[in-house]
């Protein structure tokens, strides 16, 4: 084997509760990290490989041309640390860099699936100078991690896709801080992509494909939901996915979108009390956001998070960036301006 998988997962996060609480609001939501179980992953993957999605080939376009670049920061003997590690496709061409760069780096792949970290990560190969590690949890326990590894390691975190688009932006503003103050030291690099307020159309076409799979994609979201309750609470029938942008907040919105009046019923169990929620006609379920910046929101995302710009690389398209900043040595507290 040319990797190894560390269980850092830790207690249950009451994910039941999440769900009911959301659902039982007069503005219903699901938390997103109910689509990202094995099936979902897949469906994922798949969507990335759509033309229509502009953010990972603008990714991959930036990478082709730039890894040597960003990995002439990354320094011999160090770590990088992906948070959502996903498919790997991207990652790959760092990954092809540091090794004929020669340099020996530990790459750590985060991930909530451990069959899909064993898949991935097995599809690298072997690689000379870059070890592998997969980390089977959630943020919060990759976090914790990288808090505990060695200070005198010099460490690169990364957060590709955009991914930070499905936080609200003072979540994101909060959460990035909080990799800042808790899994950084002074000098280590942090690397994230991050997609533009780009033209309304192109983003609408990026979450609702003609092939359907984005719709499969959430779909499989409230089928996973029965599976965690191990209930039928979704009929899928009665449910369609329906998307929409809005330009003046920069925000792309994914909902399950009701069919006819339907009752929702949890039954009891010993953590949760039986719950029975109503949903009306054409009511709408949020599914997840894709958050876009321009940027002055960028700027004040890092200042914020008390991190400074090393440089940014943009796609051929000026569509998306790629951003490395760093954890100065010293700095000041500041209050997060957000607006939506």
């Amino acid at each position: 084997m040319t990797y190894s998988i560390v269980d850092i997962r830790k207690t249950d996060t009451c994910l039941k509760n999440s769900i009911i609480n959301g659902i039982n609001q007069s503005t219903k939501s699901i938390p997103a990290i109910v689509l990202y179980n094995e099936l979902g992953l897949q469906y994922y993957e798949k969507v990335t490989y759509l033309k229509e999605y502009y953010l990972m080939e603008a990714e991959i376009d930036i990478l082709e041309n730039k890894a040597g670049q960003i990995c002439d920061y990354i320094p011999e003997g160090g770590s990088l640390i992906e948070l959502g590690s996903g498919a790997l496709r991207k990652t790959r061409l760092l990954l092809d860099s540091i090794e004929k760069q020669k340099k020996n780096v530990t790459y750590y792949a985060l991930d909530l699936m451990e069959s899909e970290l064993k898949r991935t990560l097995s599809s690298l190969g072997k690689f000379q100078y870059v070890k592998l590690v997969g980390l089977w949890g959630v943020y919060e326990d990759g976090i914790e991690y990288a808090s505990n590894l060695s200070g005198e390691l010099h460490k690169t975190i990364m957060w590709m896709g955009s991914s930070i688009g499905n936080f609200s932006r003072d979540e994101a503003a909060n959460f990035v801080k909080t990799i800042q103050d808790k899994a950084m030291n002074p000098g280590d690099l942090f690397l994230i992509g991050i997609d533009r307020r780009n033209n309304p159309d192109k983003i609408a076409a990026a979450y609702k494909d003609p092939k359907g799979i984005n719709t499969k994609f959430v779909m499989n979201g409230l089928n996973h939901v029965n599976t965690i309750f191990d209930q039928p609470i979704f009929d899928l029938n009665n449910f369609e996915h329906v998307t929409m942008y809005k330009d003046d907040v920069g925000r792309h919105e994914s909902y399950c979108k009701v069919k006819n009046d339907t009752t929702l019923e949890f039954k009891e169990s010993k953590d949760n009390p039986k719950t029975v929620i109503k949903l009306k006609k054409d009511e709408l379920i949020n599914i997840g956001y894709s958050h876009k910046y321009n940027k002055a929101e960028t700027d004040a995302l890092f200042d914020f998070s008390l991190l400074s710009y090393v440089e940014s690389w943009t796609d051929s398209q000026s569509l998306y960036d790629l951003h490395l900043v760093y954890k100065p040595p010293s700095h000041f507290t500041r209050k997060f301006d957000s607006h939506n």
